[in-house]
């Protein structure tokens, strides 16, 4: 059987106009890749409800157990308020930039 990957542009389209991102981990420390994309265009998201996941998308994810019945509830969930995260998911993400831009100019003024 020979694998197949899915082009960027492809890959792209598929999470950005999709109404919900899943990305779960069993790692506590682990900041996603899955949500660092939703987060990139805009997409609600249903995440691990871990502290380093919690601290870096605040209120742009809806945080969750790997039980199945509150996987399908916070999918459920988010996409019934599609338009709340969206706008939380701007807010996060606005600040997110905003962090990295001074982190930027503080190291180049450091170095």
């Amino acid at each position: 059987m020979k694998k197949r990957f899915v082009l960027f542009d492809e890959y792209y389209n598929l999470i950005a106009n999709a109404n919900c991102l899943l990305a779960l981990t069993n790692e506590d420390d682990c900041l996603q890749s899955g949500a660092y994309e939703a987060l990139a265009v805009e997409t609600p998201k249903v995440i691990s409800d871990t502290n380093a996941l919690r601290k870096y998308f605040s209120s742009s994810a809806v945080y969750s157990s790997h039980i199945p019945a509150e996987i399908k509830s916070n999918i459920l969930y988010t996409v019934e308020n599609n338009e709340y995260f969206r706008n939380e998911i701007r807010k996060i993400k606005m600040q997110r930039n905003k962090e990295f831009e001074q982190n930027v100019k503080n190291l180049v003024e450091k170095y």
